[in-house]
């Protein structure tokens, strides 16, 4: 069995534990970060660490973070479950308070937990959920605990391997992927909701912005149109773990370039140089 970290001690799965008063677990104030291991070092680390502040700020969750001393932990841990190639989440929860506690949180947990990467295909396939992507519970949408939106699109996916689910908002603006952002590109412009959308400030979706201004890729965030993407020639999703996921096919509008699209390619190599 894997081992995990729980607020700064090596210990086993089953006693990293937290009170059922705990307001991460009854109310989903909780945030987390799940990063790319690579050499047992976290990716983009400097901008997941910014997100996560931000993020404790908008739940009015008090916590010191010693980057150093998660830095140090995440090392030991990768590489004592083997999983220095891996992922690494980090959970902060807000801690136990009596019923619609209305304080800054001030005794927070936290979490380190390292896994093997997920399988990575070359292609994916997208499908148009029928949940409707929910507001985010602050102005800006935050990783955190209140996962259910997420999790009743997973379950209406389904299990097949190498499908992604593309939330929709009430009006029918694309918004984002399950666990990822969504681009489209059309006439060599490439396309992908803004933040305003409702859609997660995702860490691969700026990595990919800035190769993009690099590579002098005319890019533009604006809403959209499911119907919008028709005429789209490549389709591509990003996250921190899967890095960038061409499409080759979204439902009836069709199959696009896949990892054969010219951006889409430019931007993975830049994706695996970096």
């Amino acid at each position: 069995m894997s081992k995990v970290a729980f607020n700064g001690d090596i210990v086993d799965q089953a006693k990293a534990v937290v009170s059922i008063f705990d307001h991460g677990f009854a109310y989903g104030m909780g945030i987390f970060e799940t990063i790319r291991l690579k050499n047992g070092k976290p990716l983009s680390w400097d901008k997941h660490m910014r997100r996560m502040k931000g993020s404790l700020e908008s739940y009015g969750i008090e916590f010191q973070l010693d980057e150093q001393q998660w830095l140090s932990v995440i090392q030991h841990l990768s590489l004592l479950n083997n999983h220095e190639d891996g992922v690494v989440k980090i959970q902060v929860t807000a801690g136990a308070e009596s019923s619609l506690y209305v304080e800054r949180y001030t005794n927070p947990h936290w979490f380190i937990i390292t896994r093997s990467k997920p399988k990575m295909f070359p292609e994916w396939e997208a499908v148009v959920v029928p949940i409707e992507r929910t507001t985010p519970e602050t102005n800006v949408r935050v990783k955190s605990h209140q996962y259910a939106n997420n999790i009743l699109a997973k379950r209406a996916v389904g299990n097949k391997e190498g499908v992604e689910g593309l939330f929709l908002d009430p009006i029918g603006n694309v918004v984002e992927g399950i666990t990822s952002n969504v681009f489209f590109v059309k006439q060599n412009k490439v396309f992908t909701p803004p933040l305003e959308s409702g859609c997660l400030p995702g860490i691969m979706r700026s990595n990919v912005l800035e190769y993009m201004r690099d590579l002098g890729i005319e890019v533009e965030e604006k809403n959209f149109l499911l119907e919008e993407m028709h005429q789209a020639t490549e389709m591509f999703f990003t996250n921190a773990v899967q890095g960038i996921m061409p499409v080759k096919h979204l439902d009836a509008l069709g199959t696009f370039a896949g990892v054969k699209g010219s951006i889409t390619s430019a931007l993975q190599k830049m994706c695996d140089n970096r």
